[in-house]
C-alpha cells in the first residue's frame, strides 16, 4: 500500500490484493456465503460450505451462481428479470440481518 493514493487507501482498504496470485482474495459475496453456510445456522445450506483446493474456493457456490445466471439469461426478458433480481438482493440482506440478529440473540461471540 505504499503507492496507494485513493480515498479507500486512506481508510486502510487495499482492493488490489485480489490481483496478486500469491495472496487470495478474502472478501466478496462468495466467501460471505461460504462462511454463512459453515456456521450451519441454516442446515439446508450446509452443502455449500465445502471448499476446494489450497485456497478453499467455494466451487459449489460458483456452480449455484452459474445456474442462477444461466436461468436469467434463458429468461431474456429484462422486465421479468428485474423484480426477481431485486428480490434476491432483498432476501440476501434479510438473511444476513436475521443471521446477525440470531447470533446476538443467542449471545454468540
Amino acid at each position: 500500500m505504499a503507492n496507494c493514493t485513493t480515498a479507500a487507501c486512506k481508510f486502510g482498504y487495499d482492493f488490489s490484493s485480489c490481483q496478486d496470485e500469491k495472496t487470495p482474495c478474502s472478501y466478496g459475496l462468495k466467501n460471505d456465503f461460504q462462511a454463512l453456510c459453515k456456521d450451519n445456522i441454516y442446515p439446508g445450506l450446509s452443502m455449500f460450505a465445502k471448499g476446494y483446493g489450497k485456497n478453499n474456493e467455494p466451487l459449489r457456490g460458483y456452480i449455484l451462481t452459474f445456474i442462477i445466471a444461466l436461468g436469467f439469461i434463458l429468461i431474456a426478458e429484462l422486465n421479468v428479470i428485474a423484480p426477481i433480481i431485486s428480490n434476491f438482493f432483498l432476501a440476501s440482506y434479510a438473511l444476513i440481518n436475521f443471521s446477525v440478529f440470531h447470533a446476538s440473540l443467542a449471545n454468540s461471540p
